[in-house]
């Protein structure tokens, strides 16, 4: 199957309510777009990332009218999540977008970053509620590897291509997360009615990486 195929494919089970399939496809074929465009100036892939950039904003937008008007998610969205974590998750790449492009200046690996940071972020702060062999393996996966996974893999490498060293505000908030992690585990139902700062440690430090980035070139 070509990509474009699986592009439509992917689109296709988006507009048809299987988000868990899309969101696994998704991540792959932006990394694809990166590898191919990264080092070229090419204004097509600008002007996607910018339809990408307003996408986002629209849907959140629209999430933010859904919740202020206290609609239920699945009639106001056609998905099957809830507003907390759509609305966390894209403020989240937003604001890994706009300091990935600080530190960077690079539209495209901003915008990448930002992508498998998101996807990624969303099986990361998952670990205390599934059996690991659960979260490796996924069938709506394209080769059954979670593709969510992949994407911290994916990150780390990025990371280290650019002269990442980890830093003091790096380890609090892996602290941070270590610790709200294993709170979880042990009683999450604690935690049942603050569904918005589930996600919350998990996204400072995904956040806290950018501040390891050592630019030696910002041209």
């Amino acid at each position: 199957m070509s990509e474009s195929e699986l592009l439509m494919e992917a689109i296709n089970a988006f507009v048809t309510n299987e988000y868990f399939y899309f969101r696994q496809r998704v991540p792959i074929f932006i990394y694809i777009f990166y590898l191919h465009f990264k080092n070229k100036n090419n204004q097509g892939a600008e002007k996607i990332i910018r339809w990408g950039l307003s996408f986002v904003v629209a849907l959140l937008s629209y999430a933010f009218i859904g919740l202020i008007m206290d609609i239920p998610f699945k009639k106001f969205i056609p998905l099957n999540w809830r507003y907390s974590g759509l609305i966390t998750w894209g403020v989240f790449f937003l604001c890994y977008y706009y300091i990935s492009r600080r530190i960077t200046n690079k539209n495209l690996t901003s915008f990448t970053l930002a992508t498998i940071a998101t996807f990624g972020g969303g099986w990361l702060h998952e670990i205390p509620f599934y059996y690991p062999l659960s979260m490796l393996f996924n069938h709506f996966s394209i080769y059954y590897l979670d593709t969510q996974f992949f994407c911290l893999l994916l990150l780390a490498y990025e990371l280290r291509n650019l002269n990442f060293k980890p830093n003091k505000i790096i380890y609090a908030a892996l602290t941070l997360y270590l610790v709200f992690s294993t709170i979880l585990y042990f009683d999450y139902l604690y935690f049942i009615d603050y569904l918005w700062i589930y996600r919350i440690p998990t996204c400072l430090f995904l956040l806290s990486l950018l501040g390891g980035i050592q630019m030696e070139d910002k041209k």
